[in-house]
């Protein structure tokens, strides 16, 4: 019986020894610190917050706090200073295209049909207190184009990513 235990526990000792090995078929996580613009206090029905990566074509936009949406923004631009937070991003978005009597229209297979449209994002406050603007402009192909000019506060963050 003495050695049946002993053998048991020698088995029971190398299993336990071998499930602690790393496993390398996962991956380690590269998730790192990113540094980003953080657009808060939006007003005007503006989303939540807007963050905005510094290092990384990655705009997240927090339209509440369960509802996120990440774009890839194009002619992204930032000439900060010392004193002044400035930089600028566009992205595409789509939105259903509408006939006469403000119905969407949809194609043959009943898919409501989409155009593309781009918002112009320019971001502006002072590093001393962080409160500034944000012009947002959307340019569409048909209808005239929309400004809205947000009351923001901007700060300088670091998320993971």
């Amino acid at each position: 019986m003495k050695t049946i235990n002993k053998i048991l526990g020698l088995i029971l000792l190398v299993v336990v020894s071998m499930s602690c090995e790393e496993d390398e078929r996962f991956a380690a996580s590269d998730i790192k610190l990113k540094p980003i613009y953080a657009i808060t206090d939006i007003n005007k029905g503006g989303p939540e917050r807007i963050n905005v990566y510094k290092e990384k074509q990655l705009v997240v936009t927090h339209l509440n706090s369960q509802s996120l949406i990440g774009e890839t923004p194009t002619d992204y631009t930032d000439t900060s200073s010392e004193t002044d937070y400035n930089f600028e991003w566009t992205v595409e978005r789509e939105r259903p295209v509408f006939d006469e009597d403000g119905q969407e229209v949809v194609d043959e297979n009943g898919n409501v049909i989409m155009e593309t449209y781009t918002v112009q994002y320019t971001a502006n406050a002072s590093k001393e207190d962080g409160i500034g603007t944000m012009e947002v402009i959307s340019t569409y192909k048909e209808d005239p184009e929309e400004t809205v000019l947000h009351d923001v506060t901007i700060s300088e963050e670091e998320v993971y990513n």
